[in-house]
């Protein structure tokens, strides 16, 4: 079977609220949409619970989700700010024709990696292989609107880090690293 692909990147430390990541974020919606990637579901206790609804892309919708991912303190269960928001989303069907979007924003934590990662699966309408011209498109905007320090479409079981890079040898069908 073929491996499932990531288009993924990363960034620095970069403090924002929910309100503000949700802003830096519905442009990026957009060019997942523009590429094919549109439909989206929270992820659920049931797959028949979380393909119920699915998620309309507002500013809104997006501020209440990274709301509901802030991660609290034990005590007083108030947000820890220096860990930001996160938020995963999921395409739906079946899974091994299913996408899926993991974002980490917000963090000014050393120990924790601001990204934005969507995972292809390697078979069917939304594979690599069946979308790489739209998938090089969505890269290049994606790049443009979230300022990633890095970035890269590879196969998941690709990634290796090298300190805090990306590993210089991953197979990769395009990748971006910003100037120093």
């Amino acid at each position: 079977m073929p491996s499932k692909s990531i288009v993924a990147l990363y960034w620095e430390s970069r403090a924002s609220a929910p309100s503000e990541s949700a802003a830096a974020l519905l442009p990026a919606f957009e060019a997942l949409r523009c590429a094919g990637f549109g439909v989206f579901f929270r992820k659920g206790r049931s797959k028949k619970a979380a393909t119920a609804q699915p998620l309309v892309i507002s500013h809104e919708s997006l501020e209440e989700l990274l709301s509901q991912g802030a991660n609290l303190r034990d005590v007083g269960r108030q947000p820890i700010l220096e860990l930001g928001q996160s938020l995963g989303l999921w395409s739906g069907g079946p899974e091994d024709e299913a996408y899926a979007l993991a974002v980490q924003i917000g963090s000014t934590s050393p120990h924790s990696r601001n990204c934005f990662v969507l995972q292809l699966p390697g078979t069917g309408p939304h594979s690599l292989a069946s979308t790489s011209i739209e998938v090089k498109t969505m890269f290049t905007a994606l790049v443009q609107l979230l300022l990633p320090s890095q970035a890269i479409v590879c196969e998941a079981s690709a990634i290796r880090w090298e300190d805090s890079v990306l590993a210089a040898n991953i197979p990769h069908l395009v990748r971006y690293k910003r100037a120093a």
